[in-house]
């Protein structure tokens, strides 16, 4: 079990988020979106429900090459 607080803004996902994403900061900033508002990817409209902190979360989380490269979660279903 991960704790999540440590570098996520907002929740993760439960099973009552459906059609949701989770967002890096600065493609949060990028896009002027916060959590709560909605975003559209490939024509679904999706709502933020958090937003991860990447830079916290580099010193936390690391995938088999050393580095993560997350900057959109989504749960459709």
């Amino acid at each position: 079990f991960m704790d999540y607080s440590e570098f996520l803004n907002g929740t993760m996902f439960s099973d009552n988020d459906m059609f949701s994403a989770i967002i890096a900061n600065d493609l949060a900033s990028g896009l002027g979106v916060d959590i709560g508002d909605y975003i559209m990817v490939e024509g679904i409209r999706l709502k933020v429900i958090g937003k991860i902190n990447t830079t916290v979360m580099l010193t936390k989380v690391k995938d088999s090459d050393g580095f993560i490269d997350v900057y959109l979660l989504i749960r459709i279903e």
